[in-house]
């Protein structure tokens, strides 16, 4: 899935390039603040959601979409923003895809202030199509935890196999640890204590499985793999209590569909769960069902287990492109970002939300503290 990915950047990159596009030179640049636009009304959340528009990052806090960084130039973006523990910085990576199978592309960290001013490079890629997946703050916020890949080509050009690690970044020296070997997607749990992450334990790249590990990449073991039925997994993070985790995959056995409730802006959003049973599935999957969302091949649903693979539910069954999970802070609810639209969600399963519109390929952090 993320090789498929990669060929799709690379693809874009070299025709953004034919059709006059151009590329940064040098340094990364982007506008932060009132250069990025106005704030607009947005459902009420609590605490603040920073959330990725691949050309920008908003923050969302008490009912305002602010876009609080920009890129102008083509074809870079960003990708996984993130809170640190105490709300007081921001990380966030900046992308930039390839003009040319020559250039010098790949994904770089940032640090910044809440609102995105006072950005500095923390890590740039340590060597050409050097990408980024994942981005997570350490608990003590001295440092960052990072998934990378990179796909590698033989001499006639052609992916030969991918690289994939999850690593550990001190972010005030820049220095680099390696964590655990052909992992990747990391997430840390809220408590501090432990990394749930994708996993490939027969060194294939095409065979994942969901694995969770202590802080230092110690004491791993499996959750859940192929043998329940899932062909790829994606964004998994553990809930507040670090019992369960939330998860995208293929696969797996599916129950019957949820049809998200339409968002209403003329109500505040109200976050407790509705128990109205489910109306017209058919049509609601119609509607969710984009064509973004087979962009990155068979479509995802929502899951929920127990760390040990038991009590596996559905959160959604939407048929979603790559939706990003997070947790509310009590652990009842589950905000998640698709390419159609942005849910809310009971972590039970018994209703959907959306609350505003999708993003493809975006991803969502969410500071309830």
């Amino acid at each position: 899935m993320t090789h498929r990915r990669t060929i799709v950047l690379v693809l874009l990159g070299l025709a953004i390039a034919a059709c006059g596009g151009h590329a940064p030179s040098g340094s990364r640049e982007a506008a932060s603040g009132g250069a990025c636009g106005p704030s607009e009304p947005v459902p009420l959340l609590p605490g603040s959601l920073l959330l990725t528009g691949n050309a920008t990052i908003e923050l969302w806090e008490h009912g305002r979409r602010t876009p609080i960084a920009c890129v102008r130039n083509t074809p870079t973006y960003f990708s996984h923003p993130v809170f640190a523990p105490n709300g007081k910085s921001i990380a966030y990576v900046m992308s930039t895809a390839p003009t040319s199978l020559a250039q010098d592309w790949g994904d770089d960290i940032y640090i910044a202030n809440p609102d995105a001013s006072g950005a500095r490079l923390a890590f740039r890629h340590e060597a050409p199509g050097a990408q980024i997946d994942s981005l997570a703050w350490a608990p003590d916020g001295r440092a960052l935890i990072y998934g990378s890949f990179r796909v590698l080509y033989d001499g006639a050009g052609r992916s030969a196999t991918a690289s994939y690690s999850i690593n550990r970044l001190a972010s005030a020296s820049g220095a680099v640890s390696p964590l655990i070997a052909n992992a990747s997607q990391a997430a840390v749990s809220p408590d501090g204590k432990r990394l749930v992450y994708v996993s490939y334990p027969s060194s294939d790249f095409n065979i994942s499985a969901l694995s969770v590990a202590n802080l230092d990449g110690s004491d791993a073991h499996l959750i859940l793999n192929g043998q329940n039925g899932f062909q790829s997994f994606f964004a998994p993070h553990l809930s507040p209590d670090g019992a369960r985790v939330v998860f995208a995959a293929v696969g797996g056995p599916l129950p019957g569909a949820k049809a998200p409730q339409p968002y209403n802006p003329q109500r505040s959003l109200i976050l407790s769960p509705s128990r109205e049973a489910p109306q017209n599935i058919k049509s609601a999957l119609a509607r969710v069902l984009a064509p973004s969302a087979l962009a990155d091949g068979s479509p995802y649903e929502l899951w929920i287990a127990n760390l040990d693979g038991t009590g596996m539910h559905t959160v959604a069954n939407l048929r979603e492109d790559l939706p990003y999970p997070q947790w509310s802070a009590d652990g009842k609810q589950i905000l998640f970002l698709g390419a159609a639209a942005l849910y809310l969600a009971s972590a039970d399963g018994s209703s959907v939300k959306q609350i505003d519109k999708g993003i493809a390929h975006g991803q969502i952090d969410w500071y309830q503290r």
